[in-house]
């Protein structure tokens, strides 16, 4: 799952940022709780 976040960056910088943080925001505490 952490190897997903820098990969996605570097393909697409422009809308990577803008999408990552929506579902990144609501997923980071989801991704922590579960582990």
């Amino acid at each position: 799952m952490g190897d997903k976040n820098p990969k996605k960056k570097p393909k697409s910088p422009k809308p990577a940022p803008k999408v990552e943080i929506e579902p990144t925001a609501p997923l980071k505490p989801v991704k922590g709780g579960k582990r």
